[in-house]
């Protein structure tokens, strides 16, 4: 799973444990329930193309950063989406973004809408 890689990056610390036992609480919850996206073959071909990408953001900080391969594995999955119906991805808007519409990314970013 793309959290618990991430956990293990992390330093441990007491909140670093709250954290990921939260997310694991949450994760558990979303598939008790059935509401996790699967990774269909066409998610994992967009997947793998987009790993050839070079997209960066920019953080809070206004520092610039490459989208690491499990944030790409979720643009893969906004564009593909399921059963031919893409989904919405809810994001700050970011250069990569604008790239990534001629394949289908359709973005919706809540600081625009105020």
């Amino acid at each position: 799973m793309i959290l618990r890689s991430t956990f293990k990056a992390a330093a441990p610390s007491p909140t670093v444990t709250a954290i990921r036992e939260n997310s694991e609480n949450l994760v558990n919850r979303f598939a008790r329930s059935r509401q996790l996206a699967p990774v269909t073959q066409e998610i994992a071909d967009r997947w793998g193309q987009l790993l050839d990408f070079d997209l960066s953001r920019e953080t809070a900080d206004g520092e610039t950063k490459l989208y690491r391969f499990q944030e790409k594995l979720v643009l893969a999955t906004a564009i593909e989406g399921l059963d031919g119906r893409p989904f919405v991805l809810v994001d700050k808007r970011q250069s990569a973004h604008d790239k990534l519409a001629p394949l289908g990314l359709d973005l919706e970013d809540p600081y625009e809408l105020a």
